[in-house]
């Protein structure tokens, strides 16, 4: 006998401590029972009889009506020995009979069976259901039966084991967590992953071990405190630490793309009240005293969980600065969130309104529903249709070669594309869904077959991220974009150095290029590019490290041609060596440092700057008519009291798309660049707007080409100045 089996000795001495009606309908079902599973044995050698004595158990363990207990005693009588029926009826009543039959409904079931063999399965699970729908307590005693098989698989080959394990994390465990029996889902789960990934589990279970000494202080810490504001309020509460099952902490591991440690280092506490009220009144002490993490908060009172789970979820901070997860529930909601549908008869007669009922209805109503559907299922699928409802949380979509595709509730063809692999999700152009093209941002529902139609390169679209709901898929093209806009940058400030350095007849030799990368801890040349590419910084402050080394003043005009370098902030113009001109900006042209000027003389009003390529016909016209008032400029320094920018206005075409207008506005606030004008106008041909913008220098609007360019759907941008 496994070291976890309860012995018939210790459940006979159990049950003669219950009423005698209940002890003796226990007795008369254990002495049935073991008469006829006499001389059977299991895998480990051990009396058969011992499997539904542990089973029993189980259901004695969670508070379970006697009735039930019996079911859990006789389960396997009428599949593994000459008694029917009609015997057990006879014996034992309807009610009773009625749970073994239809847990036996499901012992001919065996997952991952060839196809010829589908439509037998699938007939046995539709039978189990129905039972289900009849008395919920066949599900109970069939969840026990299976809890303590998982307990005791280690007598079993490989591949038995590896079957068991997966049907169990499949179709067992999430069905407990769909009826609420929290307590069977987490063992179920932890067995199941024992055996499916036995590497990583042992890895996460030594860490815990190692950590328990130093969590459990940890924890201890943190109830004192929490213990003492409520018991200063009048609450009577029960607060305990609460441990963190070894599946749950891989399975947030891998969603938040996080270490285990990281995960297992979360302190987590429990506490039970008496009232609703006590509930929100608990939750006001701890914000109050602690600083809590807004979106940690759900109210799972006012909104329950379909399998009836309620509570008041929240992350504070506490001690040590860690993060501290608590749980606020009513004794009663401990009770149901611990056993789920098992619970439903011990509380009925403390409700004082049909919600719980009614909930526990909807649950059945579950059911039916999947029972209706049987019928329009193709034979032998309806098992896997009835996997595909079990997550509330998830949808399933069907490939077009008939794969299921597990996705999370409110998921689009892109994290289709990125769930059948991460390739074809970077170059998804389009999708069918039920063989209609459909927008990429369209909701997947179950069932649904989906055809994703992909291009011949990567072209993610950051817009994407507003309708992707995969969180692995999302941080994919996060990177990808990331990756795309660096090399994007680098390659715009390899143009604008070799640009400005041939503009400055500047030679650097290696030993000095190295020294100014230094000083502007720039590791290599690549940093260098994106920084410039990026604008944050400017050939002028690497020019300026350059004279500062050779020691030539800014004025000189010696190898360096220092004249025509760019400058941090650009408000004024230089005339040979003149400064501080009565200037004027040209708005026909809108002139930023970087572009190359000239200046127009003109009577009483100083001198209008124009760029050297300028559009206004009229200024083209001065240039060759009145070249005598023509001045070559070249930008400078500006005073402390200059302008604090120049104004740019630029044209941008794109084809229609929802939101596009949104999408280039938060381009600019990306780039932290200031709007002052920004509107679209939409026709049959597509969208036009027009952008007006604030920068210092024109490496900042060579920076705002680039990324509109690679906006999609954005055909064309262009330069307008002060025309329209």
């Amino acid at each position: 006998m496994k070291r976890h089996d309860v012995s018939t000795e210790k459940f006979l001495n159990r049950i003669r401590k219950l009423p005698v009606s209940d002890h003796d309908l226990l007795r008369n079902a254990f002495d049935f029972a073991e008469a006829a599973h006499r001389g059977q044995l299991r895998d480990s050698g051990d009396d058969y009889f011992i499997h539904p004595v542990n089973v029993a158990w189980i259901l004695l363990d969670m508070g379970s009506d006697p009735e039930t207990i019996a079911a859990g005693l006789l389960h396997d009588v009428l599949e593994d020995t000459q008694c029917t029926g009609d015997e057990i009826q006879d014996r034992f009543g309807k009610n009773i009979a009625v749970l073994v039959r239809g847990v036996t409904n499901l012992q001919h079931y065996t997952y991952s069976a060839p196809r010829s063999r589908m439509n037998r399965q699938s007939e046995n699970f539709r039978k189990f259901l129905l039972s289900v729908v009849d008395d919920i307590r066949v599900l109970v005693v069939k969840m026990a039966d299976r809890l303590h098989n998982m307990r005791t698989l280690g007598y079993l080959s490989n591949e038995r084991k590896n079957r068991i394990a997966r049907e169990t994390m499949d179709i067992y465990a999430p069905l407990a967590n769909r009826f609420g029996l929290a307590r069977m889902r987490w063992e179920l789960e932890d067995l199941a992953f024992k055996h499916l990934m036995p590497d990583v589990y042992k890895q996460i279970a030594t860490l815990v071990n190692e950590k328990k000494g130093a969590r459990d202080a940890y924890i201890e810490m943190v109830l004192e405190p929490v213990g003492t504001l409520l018991s200063e309020a009048g609450i009577d509460a029960e607060i305990s630490g609460r441990s963190k099952h070894l599946y749950s902490i891989y399975r947030k591991s891998i969603s938040r793309n996080i270490p285990f440690e990281d995960i297992y280092d979360l302190a987590a506490i429990r506490i039970i009240v008496d009232t609703i009220a006590q509930c929100y009144e608990t939750l006001g002490i701890l914000h109050r005293n602690f600083e809590p993490l807004e979106h940690r908060f759900r109210d799972y009172i006012a909104r329950p969980k379909v399998n009836r789970y309620q509570s008041l979820h929240t992350g504070l901070i506490g001690q040590q600065g860690r993060v501290v997860e608590v749980q606020i529930r009513t004794r009663e909601m401990h009770a149901i969130a611990e056993e789920g549908v098992a619970a439903h008869w011990k509380y009925k007669e403390l409700q004082s309104d049909v919600r719980a009922d009614n909930r526990f209805d909807e649950q059945i109503g579950w059911i039916r529903n999947m029972l209706s559907q049987e019928s329009a299922s193709p034979a032998g699928e309806f098992l896997e249709y009835f996997k595909m409802n079990l997550y509330p949380e998830i949808i399933i979509a069907i490939t077009p070669e008939g794969d299921y595709i597990k996705l999370p509730k409110g998921s689009t063809p892109v994290d289709f594309a990125f769930a059948v692999h991460t390739e074809l999700g970077f170059r998804i152009i389009g999708a069918r869904i039920n063989g209609k093209f459909v927008p990429l941002r369209t909701e997947i529902k179950t069932g649904d077959r989906v055809e994703v139609i992909a291009g011949s390169t990567p072209n993610p679209g950051r817009d994407w991220l507003e309708f992707m709901k995969s969180h692995k898929a999302r941080q994919k093209v996060r990177t990808w974009l990331r990756r795309r806009e660096m090399e994007d940058a680098i390659r715009l400030g390899e143009e604008i150095f070799e640009k400005r350095v041939r503009k400055a007849h500047l030679k650097l030799d290696d030993e000095e290029f190295a020294a100014v990368l230094k000083q502007l801890k720039i590791t290599d040349v690549k940093q260098l590019y994106a920084r410039l590419g990026k604008g944050s910084l400017l050939f002028n402050d690497f020019l300026d490290i350059v004279c500062a080394m050779r020691e030539v003043d800014d004025t000189c005009d010696t190898e360096l041609e220092i004249g025509s370098k760019e400058v941090t902030e650009y408000q004024g113009v230089r005339i040979g060596q003149i400064d501080s001109l009565l200037i004027h900006y040209a708005k026909c042209c809108n002139p930023v440092p970087g572009d190359e000027i000239v200046g127009y003389t003109t009577r009483g009003r100083g001198i209008t700057v124009h760029r050297k390529d300028c559009p206004n016909k009229g200024f083209r016209k001065l240039l060759t008519e009145e070249k005598e008032r023509i001045l070559p400029l070249q930008w400078d320094r500006p005073s402390p009291n200059g302008k604090t920018g120049f104004t740019v206005q630029i044209m941008v075409l794109s084809k229609n798309r929802r939101n596009m207008l949104k999408e280039i506005v938060n381009a600019f606030s990306r780039m932290h660049i200031e709007l002052t004008e920004a509107r679209m106008e939409h026709d049959v041909e597509g969208a036009r707007g027009w952008f007006s913008f604030r920068i210092q220098h024109r490496n900042e609007l060579d920076r705002v080409f680039s990324t509109l360019r690679r906006l999609p759907k954005v055909l064309h941008v262009e330069r307008i100045d002060g025309k329209r």
